[in-house]
């Protein structure tokens, strides 16, 4: 029916799923302490910060904006991924049967409804 209004709903899901998955790999996370001496003919001080720097790999949490949300179909969409940690790789549901696997996918809208998006994201 050409002229209604299509709703996209957004949602995160599986995100605990993602964060249950990572839980169970072993991560290693190395904290290092840093010192910083100065010496003069007046003396000399030092500084030290216990564990100040951290290296190691930041688990994915999946996010995601897109545009537009609403509109007349066929309704293109576009997805934008604001995932944060490290992320290898994006698994999208679009609520009609569509998927992606790119990081920031379009996808469009051909009928009339209301939509639960989906993104998965893992890292190495």
């Amino acid at each position: 029916m050409p002229g209604r209004m299509l709703l996209l709903i957004l949602k995160l899901s599986n995100l605990f799923a993602g964060l249950l998955m990572q839980s169970a790999k072993i991560k290693y996370n190395w904290y290092y302490t840093v010192s910083l001496t100065v010496s003069s003919s007046y003396g000399s001080d030092i500084e030290t910060k216990i564990n100040y720097i951290s290296v190691g790999e930041n688990p994915p949490n999946a996010a995601f904006t897109a545009s537009p949300t609403s509109g007349n179909y066929p309704l293109a969409v576009n997805f934008i991924d604001l995932s944060s940690g490290s992320v290898t790789s994006w698994s999208w549901t679009f609520g009609d049967g569509g998927t992606s696997t790119a990081e920031n996918p379009s996808h469009q809208y051909n009928s009339a409804g209301n939509y639960a998006v989906s993104l998965t994201v893992s890292g190495p």
